[in-house]
Parts: C-alpha cells; sequence; structure tokens
C-alpha cells in the first residue's frame, strides 16, 4: 500500500506529465436516470420559528425584477437574518427566531 507521503514525493519530484499519470482518474459521469425528486404541486407555507417554503416551481423575483432560477422547492428568509437574501440560510437559530406561526 502506497502511503500518501509517497505519493505526494513522487508528485513533487516527477515531471508534469508524469504527475498527471500520478493522479486519480476523473469521475465519470452518473448515466441518465428519472430525477430523484418528485415534482411538488405548487404551494407556499411557513415553518414555526423558521422560513417560507415554496414548492412546485413558483418563480421567485428579486427587488429589482431580477429573477433567480425556478426550482422545485425552496425556503425564503422570514426571520430578515439571512445572509443569502431572499433565500434562508439558518440564521434563524443563530438569533432565536421566534414566531410560531399559527393562526390566531
Amino acid at each position: 500500500m502506497i502511503l500518501a507521503r509517497e505519493i505526494r514525493t513522487q508528485l513533487l519530484d516527477a515531471p508534469i506529465r508524469a504527475r498527471v499519470k500520478l493522479l486519480p482518474p476523473k469521475r465519470q459521469p452518473l448515466p441518465d436516470r428519472e430525477p430523484v425528486e418528485p415534482s411538488f404541486e405548487p404551494s407556499v407555507g411557513v415553518e414555526p420559528n423558521a422560513s417560507y417554503w415554496i414548492r412546485g416551481g413558483i418563480p421567485v423575483v428579486s427587488e429589482d425584477e431580477t429573477p433567480y432560477e425556478v426550482r422545485n422547492r425552496q425556503t425564503l428568509c422570514r426571520c430578515g437574518q439571512s445572509r443569502n437574501k431572499p433565500f434562508c440560510d439558518g440564521s434563524h437559530k443563530q438569533f432565536g427566531f421566534d414566531d410560531p406561526a399559527l393562526p390566531e
């Protein structure tokens, strides 16, 4: 079994063309398959103490009317603390966002 240190030494000591031969082969692309994720009907919901979720390819557009990539499901920031607005990045947990999102 070749140790990582030996491989590193071989790579550093070899000319560039020889280095390429020492590297592992590229990953092969996956064969065409059916989508893993099911399609969703268009819908919007609210997670208690968390984000809004949208499903079913509903378009999201920025404040300056720039469209974002349409996706099958996305979560949008509700706490105002996300560093990736309008999308949720989980910051609500760090900042202790508290809104149960239940009807009164």
